[in-house]
């Protein structure tokens, strides 16, 4: 966040206040010094006591006024009010102090007229040269009483006329600067293109955001999206229509979000923050918007895959308590990912199977649950990939597991299975498990003993035999070619056979240094080509109808 603009408005309020004391004190002295030749005509008073009064009124006097400045009005009007009637009413009292209309303490006016034409503008610079010019005026006045005339009235008259030509200059310049700083302000928070909220300034938002806790009536959301196959489109029509898209797309997302923050986040994706009264009220919104942008007539959408430009749109909900800006934008963008990866134009709301561990509890077992999640954080601490493909992987046997209809007790494995199936890596060493090259004979050998070490960990679990046999099985395959011991067709575990389909299948659809991702045809085709050999064939068929009916 950049703090600089806020540092400059800091420094500008302290020098202004560091004046306005200095005129105060200007406008005590004079009238100190008229208390001390009354003390010394009256002969009343001691010198000591005097000096006393007066030290302690001064001190009230500038302590009242810097309480009056920093205390923190709930309106700033009634402030700035309070503000100026004391400064006027000293500076009214060290003009009397002096000699009325003979004063030489006239100026102090002028300085009053310009820090608060400076700080709060031309109009209150001219309410102050009219308050101002009356007293001079009145003053005069009242000093023609028994003579009809006033030796001062024509000075003053000049110098009601600088009140109010200060007030116009110093007013004109300071509105000139403001704006300037604004239309910088505008430049640098602002993207050039679609006139959304840039990077900058979205960072400096969430951050700003961050300052005070969430609304206890409504959450708030933070929305990221991405084009879809922008790059194709570019590629195809040329960067000044894909420019055409992007404002056209920043339209949409401001109507759609008015209200909320909208801002172009870089390069085609889009962030914003709304509220909502609920997770199912925050995908509505962003659903609204991904069916606008289907909708749109965009040019040459027609040769783009599906006929259709599209966007994807993940959804993640800051958390009411333990939240941090760099963790809610992870979240959101985790969310981003699974909808792109889930045949894109898809709103996709985060949820972490990480977070939800109740549906693991077949007997209320808190102990067994607790080692889960210890071994999980371990190799979360070790391997990114390994957390990521996890969540997935159970994502798709809880699919399977719905579409299929699953005995609780069956569900309850599969999933616990699917959380645990690689758990054996924690032996693996880190250099294997995020080398960005096609891994060498040896560290293969490495791998495959994942199956067996994971069983072995799982074993000493309670209750978790049957699990422990599935995780040492999610790598055979079914005409017995796989590891690590052979085993075939239907001696292998049912639950075994469902999730070597689920890791696979993230395995094929997922982005890795050495291979690229496949879509999802591409990995049913896949599943289909291996349907016998590597798969099941019944539950090949089975499973591809699940992924295809849940995420189409």
């Amino acid at each position: 966040m950049n703090k600089e603009p806020e540092r400059m408005e800091q420094n500008s309020g302290s020098t202004l206040i560091s004046l306005k004391i200095m005129i105060l004190l200007f406008c005590v002295t004079p009238i100190t010094q008229m208390l001390f030749s009354l003390q010394t005509a009256m002969g009343v008073m001691t010198l000591t006591i005097m000096r006393t009064f007066i030290f302690f009124g001064v001190v009230l006097v500038v302590g009242l006024f810097c309480f009056i400045i920093n205390f923190p009005f709930k309106h700033k009007r009634l402030r700035a009010v309070i503000e100026l009637f004391v400064m006027m009413a000293m500076g009214a009292l060290c003009y009397i102090a002096t000699g009325v209309a003979s004063s030489g303490y006239k100026f102090v006016f002028v300085l009053i007229v310009t820090i608060y034409t400076m700080e709060l503008g031309k109009k209150v610079g001219f309410i102050l040269s009219s308050i101002a010019g009356a007293v001079l005026l009145a003053c005069d006045y009242i000093d023609t009483f028994g003579t009809n005339r006033s030796d001062y009235f024509q000075a003053d008259l000049m110098l009601i006329v600088t009140f109010f030509l200060v007030s116009y200059i110093v007013g004109w310049y300071v509105k000139r600067d403001n704006q300037l700083i604004k239309t910088l302000q505008d430049s640098a928070n602002h993207d050039a293109l679609t006139g959304l909220f840039n990077h900058r300034y979205f960072h400096q938002y969430m951050h700003s955001l961050f300052q005070s806790a969430p609304p206890a009536d409504q959450s708030q959301f933070l929305f990221v999206a991405d084009i879809d196959f922008f790059k194709v489109y570019n590629d195809t029509f040329g960067h000044p229509k894909g420019d055409i898209v992007l404002k056209e797309i920043a339209s949409i997302s401001s109507e759609i979000f008015n209200g909320g923050l909208v801002s172009r986040y870089g390069g085609e994706e889009f962030a914003f923050v709304a509220s909502a009264k609920d997770a199912a009220e925050a995908c509505d919104l962003a659903n609204r918007l991904r069916e606008r942008v289907y909708e749109y007539p965009f040019e040459g959408e027609e040769l783009m895959p599906g006929h259709r430009l599209t966007i994807s749109i993940g959804v993640a909900e800051r958390k009411s308590t333990g939240d941090t800006v760099a963790d809610w934008i992870a979240r959101a963008d985790n969310a981003l990912y699974k909808a792109k990866s889930f045949r894109k134009n898809r709103v996709e709301l985060y949820t972490s199977v990480y977070d939800r561990f109740d549906h693991l509890d077949q007997v209320n077992d808190d102990e067994r649950i607790i080692s889960i999640k210890t071994l999980l954080s371990v190799i979360d601490a070790r391997d990114r990939y390994t957390r990521n493909h996890t969540e997935h992987v159970v994502e798709f046997c809880e699919t399977f597991a719905r579409f299929a209809k699953l005995s609780d007790e069956e569900s309850q494995k599969l999933i616990s299975s699917a959380y645990l199936h690689d758990i054996g890596k924690i032996n693996i060493s880190k250099e294997t498990l995020i080398t960005e090259k096609r891994l060498t004979d040896k560290q293969w050998e490495e791998i495959r003993k994942h199956p067996a070490d994971g069983a072995d960990i799982v074993r000493k679990m309670k209750d978790s035999d049957e699990i422990a046999d599935i995780v040492l099985q999610h790598h055979e395959k079914f005409d017995g070619t796989g590891y690590p011991n052979h085993v075939a067709g239907k001696d292998l575990h049912k639950l075994a056979r469902i999730l070597t389909l689920a890791d696979s299948f993230d395995a094929m659809t997922t982005k890795r240094n050495y291979q690229r991702a496949r879509t999802y045809e591409e990995a049913f085709e896949e599943i289909r080509r291996c349907a016998g050999t590597q798969f099941d064939p019944e539950l090949s068929e089975i499973f591809i109808r699940a992924i295809n009916e849940t995420y189409r």
